[in-house]
Formats: C-alpha cells, structure tokens, sequence
C-alpha cells in the first residue's frame, strides 16, 4: 500500500538529457562573445555553479573530452566574473562548499577562483575580528572555521 501512495504522490519521470544540454547551451552561449556586460554576471553564481556542474557529468557520460572541457572552462570563467559582481553570502557559502570540486581541475581560472575566495575570507575575517563582540561564542566558532577553510585554500597555493 506504501508504494501505492508513493506512486500517486511522487511518480518518477525520466532524465530528459537533451532538454538540460539545451538549458545548459543556453546558459553559456551568451557568455562566448568578447566584452560582454558584466551585468550578465551579476545575481548568477547558482545559476553558473549548476552548469559547471552539469558540464562535469556530462563530460562523464556523454561529450568527449574536448566539449565537455570548453563547456566546463566557460561555466568556470562565468563563475570568476560572477565573482567581480556584488555577491551574495549565500552565493559564497554555495560558492565555497563546491571549492572542493573545483580546486582540482585544471584550468587557468581555477586559481584566479582560488585568489579570489582567499581574497573574499580574509575580508571576512577582517571584518569579524573588528565587529564580532567577543563574548558570541557561536560567532568565534564560525570565525575559527572560516579561518580552517582559508588556510586550506592557501595549501593550494603550493
């Protein structure tokens, strides 16, 4: 009887891969031409996260190396432009737990991502040092973990 009422309230539809290479074509397309607006960019980072991500899968399963590389270097570049924009903390803490993932390819853009959020905690850390009041343990907590992730992203320098 469970399946029954799982059925009805959640009926499972297949992957229309076509439909998400389209989305993800249309995504990146408006970034290839040069000098373009970086008002493009701004409010994005999910939105350039996914199709980094997507590239990833599909240079997996479907593209060869060469497409799945250029599809994957565009979403990247498009997320360092994202960055340059005003950028949300949500979109930075989403930006910083898909580090790990993005850190290890080999791209050029990987370390200008890298600087920048090396760039973007130390500000953070900056500005808490200065305003945290120091009786907020829970703000300290975070602090020391912000902390944490920054010296792994130096660890990356060597």
């Amino acid at each position: 009887m469970d399946n029954a009422i799982l059925a009805t309230l959640a009926p499972r539809k297949k992957i229309n891969y076509n439909k998400i290479y389209s989305a993800l074509i249309l995504n990146l397309a408006l970034l290839l031409p040069q000098n373009i607006p970086m008002s493009l960019f701004e409010g994005k980072m999910e939105t350039f996260l996914t199709c980094r991500k997507i590239s990833s899968y599909f240079k997996e399963k479907f593209l060869d190396d060469k497409t799945g590389n250029f599809f994957e270097e565009v979403a990247l570049n498009a997320i360092y432009k994202t960055l340059q924009t005003g950028v949300q903390i949500s979109d930075l803490k989403l930006l910083f737990s898909e580090l790990p993932n993005i850190l290890p390819l080999d791209y050029p853009v990987t370390k200008d991502i890298r600087n920048a959020c090396i760039n973007i905690m130390q500000q953070f850390l900056f500005e808490m040092r200065r305003n945290v009041p120091k009786h907020d343990p829970a703000l300290w907590d975070r602090y020391f973990h912000l902390e944490e992730q920054l010296n792994f992203l130096k660890a990356f320098n060597n």
